[in-house]
């Protein structure tokens, strides 16, 4: 059971994208999930697959809904009923990875409204996926990313005006360390290669093609750690 405090902005806005709601009240929740997990090493091979599902049951839940064509405001909905899966599997094989995940939910209004109730809770899509693969030896890695999201509505009567479609997104890159450790020392990363046009869950456009060039270095000084970060991005 959790009982989360609603954020500044939900209640004194931003003063550009989200209105204020003074009236906004935190919303509280109970959930039942379970879910089962297999790692298993073979020859060098490394396998991780998991699957698990969730039950929820909100009161009060906090949305944004839009209260106009380029404003939102955050709103209390009465109840609200989800279920949903969510599932991973990786898999390492020498110098190759590969992660797969996938969530489905569905939202659904079970407030005292019978005008909303049974449809679709807005910005909540059907499902998510990623799938990322990775390629090379410790200090030289390519990679393909895909992550995917289902369509959603942006209002509580589930119109097809406020509609927007699914989505996916193809990054792909190249990451070289320095040194064998974990941390990204160079980078350059291709995001929305297929140059896809598509919007945000508020109706903005999201950009097209980026080119993007990462230098990270970590410097340590007595007990302390500094990151110096450089980023040139190019959008089309």
């Amino acid at each position: 059971r959790g009982a989360p405090i609603h954020s500044i902005t939900g209640t004194y806005g931003n003063g550009q994208l989200v209105l204020a709601n003074p009236k906004l009240k935190p919303e509280t929740a109970q959930t039942v999930s379970i879910g089962s997990a297999y790692r298993h090493r073979f020859n060098k091979v490394n396998l991780l697959t998991g699957l698990s599902g969730f039950v929820t049951r909100t009161e009060k839940l906090i949305v944004l809904l839009p209260n106009s064509e380029r404003t939102v405001r955050a709103e209390n909905i009465g109840a609200v009923d989800t279920k949903g899966a969510e599932f991973e599997t990786g898999i390492g094989y020498w110098w190759f990875d590969a992660v797969v995940r996938l969530t489905v939910t569905e939202a659904v209004d079970d407030g005292g409204i019978p005008f909303y109730r049974g449809k679709f809770i807005p910005f909540q899509p059907s499902y998510a996926t990623n799938i990322y693969l990775q390629f090379g030896p410790t200090w030289l890695k390519a990679f393909v990313d895909l992550q995917a999201v289902g369509a959603v509505f942006r209002d509580r009567y589930n119109t097809d005006k406020r509609f927007l479609e699914n989505r996916e997104v193809l990054d792909v890159g190249v990451l070289y360390f320095f040194e064998e450790t974990d941390t990204r020392k160079l980078s350059f990363i291709i995001k929305n290669i297929l140059d896809e046009k598509s919007n945000d869950f508020f109706g903005y456009p999201l950009p097209g093609r980026v080119y993007e060039r990462q230098l990270r270095k970590n410097v340590g000084w007595y007990l302390m750690e500094f990151e110096l970060n450089s980023t040139l991005k190019t959008i089309k």
